[in-house]
């Protein structure tokens, strides 16, 4: 009897460490990763906020006016599209940030510029959430 138990004690003190550190490491795993999906729809919309000021006017001695007005336009041209991506990026990152949290689900709606002109909204239902505002506040801890 002696035998099985200095046999048993240990192996079983070692399989009951081992699981109580798996499971603690995979449940900060995800904490971790729900984490993340709310930092980057944060990120997503500060990005979509800011695409929209974007450059269209630019003056130089050296440009003719012709020259000037074709820059002019494609300066608009990408600024339009460098928007319209960045409020894509912006719906998609708050799509993954709604499974987690459903009341976010609102703000991924609108035409292609309504993440810009509401991102003080977003932003502030972003951190009013408890699993953003953890999430936020740990990033802001992170970086200093």
């Amino acid at each position: 009897m002696a035998a099985w138990t200095d046999f048993a004690l240990p192996f079983g003190s070692v399989l009951v460490g081992g699981a109580v550190t798996y499971f603690s490491n995979v449940r900060q795993r995800r904490r971790g990763d729900v984490d993340d999906v709310f930092i980057e729809a944060a990120m997503a919309v500060n990005l979509a906020d800011s695409a929209q000021a974007y450059m269209t006017e630019v003056n130089s001695p050296l440009l003719t006016s012709t020259e000037h007005e074709v820059l002019r336009k494609e300066l608009t041209l990408d600024g339009v599209r460098n928007d319209t991506r960045r409020e894509q990026e912006a719906r998609e990152a708050l799509a993954r940030a709604s499974v987690y949290e459903p009341s976010l689900s609102r703000y991924c709606i609108g035409d292609s510029i309504w993440i810009g002109r509401h991102g003080d909204e977003i932003r502030q239902a972003l951190v009013s959430t408890r699993i953003g505002a953890r999430a936020l506040a740990g990033k802001r801890l992170r970086q200093r």
